[in-house]
């Protein structure tokens, strides 16, 4: 499955995000901040921050709708059921094994969440 835009959910340290490196890795990759400006933030001439405060502008609601800003605690309750299930701690060595138990364990539960058990 390829993602289209690539997101990064920034709760701590927004602001500098779109600093120095962190921002040069953030256009390079083509990843898309998915932050929240303050009320009545003013454009200041860095692209990235000020097409998000533009967007806020236009509507929070629907910047937020076409973002996904708030859904993380979709992936937070994803990650506490896994932990719950399986633990904290993977038994593979190589990171390829590691990777194979990791999708197994996903599997399961993917299975039993179309199965309705879950």
């Amino acid at each position: 499955m390829k993602l289209q835009t690539r997101r990064c959910m920034i709760v701590r340290g927004q602001q500098s995000l779109y600093r120095g490196a962190g921002g040069r890795r953030i256009k390079r990759d083509g990843i898309e901040p998915v932050v929240m400006v303050r009320k009545g933030a003013k454009v200041r001439g860095n692209s990235m921050r000020d097409k998000v405060v533009r967007a806020v502008r236009k509507g929070k609601r629907k910047y937020k709708s076409a973002v996904g800003y708030g859904r993380r605690w979709l992936v937070e309750s994803f990650f506490s059921v896994f932990k719950r299930w399986f633990g904290e701690y993977v038994s593979g060595v190589k990171f390829e094994n590691i990777k194979k138990e990791i999708m197994y364990k996903v599997g399961i539960i993917n299975t039993l969440l179309m199965a309705g058990m879950v």
